[in-house]
């Protein structure tokens, strides 16, 4: 049977950590956490061409403006095709990216977990290839992956694998405000683990070292918000709020002084 190029699309939300705590280090380098993770609707979109070739000859990469080579989503592209035996195939991805790089928000652990729905769904009218174990190959490519492929809210432990699904959250709006600094998560564990302080809802709040992060919660919480929290290692901050007048105003309060400042509702 012939084959011809086909193309993919996937959308990749966001994620915010509602809570984060770290438990220990663990053995093999890693830490136990225990973390509620929600979904929102801030999207990185991944267009997915996949293109015939001669056996062996594949070639698996993903480009995306701003983002290194080698990237978790060229990664999770070479494992699935792999692991499917998809020799005769050549992919590539391009990701159009709206969720900010390296601010707490899973958005490359999301395009990787894009990535392998799509082509598990591709997978599956292919006499040819094999599906493989998604989770697998998620918990491979990093601890917030494996989330990333559920989605929605869920408790997350371990090193992120063991995910019991939890009620979705009530109608709110979600104000995202990520302010321009650099945040290394490596370094942020090293803080923590320094500290051993485990205070708060998110306990890289206690080592965080830029004042930002308490400037943004204090305008959320001052515009309404019930809860402000940095989300996962930073600099990212979300407020909740329950009316959408309010979020809409803390949008307009914080856009001039941090542009990207979103309004987004749980997905």
């Amino acid at each position: 049977m012939k084959r011809f190029p086909v193309t993919l699309r996937a959308k990749a939300p966001a994620k915010i950590n509602l809570s984060l705590d770290l438990l220990g280090k663990r053995d093999d380098g890693y830490h136990d956490l225990r973390s509620v993770m929600a979904s929102i609707s801030l999207y990185d979109d991944l267009h997915i061409m996949l293109r015939p070739c001669k056996a062996g000859r594949g070639l698996f990469t993903a480009q995306a403006a701003g983002v290194r080579k080698g990237n978790l989503t060229s990664l999770a592209v070479k494992l699935f095709m792999e692991a499917a035996g998809a020799r005769g195939w050549s992919a590539h991805v391009r990701v159009e990216k709206r969720i900010p790089l390296s601010a707490g928000l899973g958005g490359g652990s999301s395009d990787a977990a894009a990535v392998l729905r799509a082509l598990d769904k591709w997978a599956a009218v292919q006499t040819a290839v094999r599906r493989p174990d998604l989770q697998e190959l998620a918990l491979k490519l990093g601890s917030d992956v494996p989330y990333c492929l559920r989605g929605g809210v869920c408790l997350a432990e371990g090193r992120g694998e063991r995910l019991t699904p939890l009620p979705p959250l009530p109608e709110c709006w979600i104000v995202l405000s990520v302010p321009a600094i650099n945040v290394s998560t490596v370094r942020m564990f090293q803080l923590f683990d320094l500290s051993g302080r485990r205070e708060g809802d998110n306990v890289f709040e206690t080592v965080n070292p830029h004042p930002e992060v308490g400037e943004i919660k204090q305008v959320l919480l001052q515009a309404g918000a019930s809860k402000a929290l940095m989300s996962g290692s930073g600099p990212s901050v979300f407020g909740i709020f329950d009316d959408e007048t309010q979020a809409a105003d803390a949008v307009q309060t914080l856009k001039p002084i941090f542009p990207k400042t979103f309004l987004t509702v749980p997905v």
